[in-house]
Order: structure tokens, then sequence, then C-alpha cells
């Protein structure tokens, strides 16, 4: 049904929102506000503490040392969030959409030369807006805390938000882009949960 969901959303993002939506946040110069281009590094945050905190608490608990409920749950959502990750690059091959904005060796985009769209199994730069990896990332970490403390999830969803705005904002993705990200990182949370509890 989730997956149902997510199509059909993307779908009508990509043909009636998408364009609109980073026009309208170009014309209005919503990426000159800084504070919004620091909100995506939430997502920076979580995907680079997520290798230490494996290290951490793998060695701690190889020298003998109980994990917290806490400890685990962190543990769970930082090996989540990077496999997720990698899952996230392959699927950035996959579908090939070019971004909404120029970033990095004179890609084609929708604002500089309108060029827009998907080309399927493509590789390089040009062709890894879909699905958004910052999006990807904040809600795999986020929904794996919030799906073991369900008193939690109004809290992890604050940072969840605050990504989706600045990506939004900066023109860092399209909206269907960011869909597809959090798509993802839920469904990968929350088969990650669900294994865990069998284990």
């Amino acid at each position: 049904m989730l997956i149902i969901l997510c199509i059909l959303l993307v779908t009508v993002c990509y043909y009636f929102l998408d364009r609109p939506i980073a026009d309208f946040n170009y014309q209005h110069h919503l990426n000159h506000w800084l504070i919004l281009k620091y909100f995506t590094g939430v997502a920076l945050a979580c995907f680079y503490l997520s290798p230490f905190l494996i290290i951490y608490l793998v060695l701690k608990k190889i020298l003998g040392y109980s994990l917290t409920p806490w400890q685990t749950c962190l543990l769970l959502a930082s090996i989540c969030t990077m496999i997720t990750y990698s899952i996230k690059d392959i699927l950035k091959f996959v579908f090939g959409r070019y971004w909404p904005s120029t970033w990095t060796n004179n890609n084609p985009s929708w604002l500089s030369n309108h060029a827009y769209g998907f080309h399927f199994f493509h590789l390089g730069s040009w062709y890894q807006s879909f699905p958004s990896g910052h999006t990807t990332i904040i809600v795999t970490f986020m929904s794996v805390i919030g799906l073991q403390y369900p008193k939690l999830r109004l809290l992890v969803f604050i940072p969840c938000l605050l990504v989706i705005i600045g990506l939004l904002a900066m023109n860092y993705h399209f909206l269907s882009d960011i869909i597809a990200g959090a798509f993802l990182g839920f469904i990968s949370a929350y088969i990650a949960v669900q294994y865990s509890k069998t284990v």
C-alpha cells in the first residue's frame, strides 16, 4: 500500500508540482537564507556520526559490555542508515534524474536550461537527484528511533522536517525526490526494526 501511495505522489509531483516549486523558490531567492542551508546539515550529521557509533558500540559489545536499550537502538539506526545509503546510490543510477539546479560539472538542470526528467541507468553526477540522499539518511535514522520509542515520534519528526524544508528551499531536490527518499528511509527502518525483534 505504501509503495502505491509513494508512486502516486511521485507521479503527481513530477508532472504538476516539482517545476513550479523550484521556480517559486528560485524567483523568491530562498537560497539566500543561509539558515535553510544549515537545516540540511542535520542529515549529514547523522550520516557522519553513524560509522563512529557502529565502531564504538560494536567494540563495547565485543569487550563484554552490555548495551542499554537506547544504545542498541542507536546501533540499529546507524547500521540501517549506512545500508540504506548504499541502496539509495543504486537507485540514483537506476533512475538517473536531472537536478533542479546546477551544482557540479556544469550539470544540466531545470533552472539552468530546463533540462528535466529521468534518464534510466545513467552514471555520473548529472543524474543523481532521485531519490534524495539527505532525506533518506535523516528519515532512516530518525524512523528507527521513532519506531522503537513511540513517545519520541514527534521529537524525531522535527529534524526530518527541517531537512526537507532546507532541501526544497535551496533547490537541492525536487519534492518528488524527497518523497521517494522518505519512503525508502521509512521502509528500511521499519524492516530493520521488525527484524531486530526476531533476533
